[in-house]
């Protein structure tokens, strides 16, 4: 096969030669067909709709059987892959969520809060630079008054207000 090229297994490591497009052995090609068959059985004919339940019908491990759903557009709508929330370990709002609704409502105001305090910061950050502005305008002003009175005070005539 002159397009064959050699090439590593995604899954396993392996050396194979492979064509366009391929990433898996042919053993392991195999394999993830004959689990993909085991899972597509374990929702029709036993109505098992989480990875746990597949999981027990087919022996294989869940995690697996969670990314094997993940790769697989026909499975990943049929099987509900919501996890447990990672922070009360309730179950999530939205498949593909972390966390539950009432932990996303506290860490969105917790959020919040952060943000308002930076935003403070911020402001305060900003009024002292205002401040450091208006500082050196005043510090400008002195300065051109008092260039201005070196210039009168160096009137050589002798009517200044020291000879008097």
């Amino acid at each position: 096969m002159p397009d064959d090229i050699a090439g590593y297994c995604a899954h396993c490591g392996n050396l194979f030669l492979h064509g366009e497009g391929e990433t898996l052995c042919r053993k392991c090609r195999v394999e993830l067909d004959d689990s993909v068959t085991l899972i597509y059985d374990a929702v029709d004919l036993h109505g098992c709709k989480t990875p746990e339940s597949i999981a027990e019908a087919t022996g294989i491990p869940a995690e697996r059987v969670r990314e094997l759903i993940r790769e697989n557009q026909l499975l990943r709508n049929t099987i509900d892959l919501s996890e447990p929330c990672r922070r009360c370990g309730e179950a999530s709002a939205q498949t593909g969520s972390e966390f539950c609704l009432d932990c996303r409502a506290e860490l969105n105001l917790a959020l919040g809060d952060a943000l308002q305090h930076a935003m403070t910061s911020l402001q305060a950050h900003q009024l002292s630079e205002r401040q450091k502005d208006a500082a050196a305008e005043i510090a400008e002003k002195f300065r051109r008054r008092r260039e201005r009175r070196r210039a009168r005070g160096l009137d050589p005539s002798p009517h200044n207000r020291w000879s008097r």
